[in-house]
């Protein structure tokens, strides 16, 4: 009886040490895996980056014409610049570490807040017939009208990248590694 107590044990230790054995390349092989796609969406932001960039500067110059052209729509374009300033402040946050969800979610909030005075601001171009064929704003005008989609476009593989890394920590068992290897989930927008 004692014998096969003594059995039991040893193959309850061969299996404990196959276990160690193994742990810490099943660890290894999910922080790799983890890295690797929190390295996507730093690979996914410079498009995206590049594109708010060339949007704002596109914004700003639109702006600063039409500041010369409409007086009375001064309270819009200063509302512009005002959001434009705002969400420059929030891209130069997120861009040392992109897939920080807390910087993403300001970055998201500034954004959301540009779309509907952009509209603002294309309208009074659209509805004003001097504004729509004066080459300066014609040019500023369809530069934002050409980035919009190109925009979509990178937010949204922006977005997948960060949705496929956050079901790569929230995934059991890694999720138990997380916090232990500093993965949070990134945010979207």
């Amino acid at each position: 009886m004692a014998s096969g107590w003594l059995d039991m044990t040893h193959a309850q230790w061969l299996v404990l040490g196959g276990i160690a054995a193994l742990l810490p390349f099943w660890m290894l092989g999910a922080h790799n895996r983890v890295v690797a796609l929190r390295n996507a969406i730093v690979v996914a932001w410079p498009p995206l980056d590049d594109l708010l960039q060339r949007r704002d500067r596109s914004l700003t110059g639109l702006v600063e014409v039409l500041q010369a052209r409409l007086g009375s729509e001064q309270a819009t374009l200063d509302a512009s610049r005002a959001a434009q300033r705002k969400l420059c402040a929030c891209l130069d946050a997120v861009r040392p570490k992109p897939a920080r969800a807390d910087t993403l979610a300001g970055l998201a909030a500034a954004d959301t807040a540009l779309g509907p005075l952009l509209t603002r601001v294309l309208s009074l171009v659209d509805n004003d017939a001097r504004l729509k064929t004066d080459p300066a704003v014609a040019t500023h005008a369809h530069a934002l009208r050409e980035i919009e989609p190109r925009l979509a476009f990178a937010r949204q593989a922006f977005n997948a990248a960060c949705a496929t890394y956050d079901a790569a920590v929230r995934q059991f068992p890694t999720r138990m590694l997380s916090p232990l290897l500093g993965f949070v989930e990134a945010g979207r927008l």
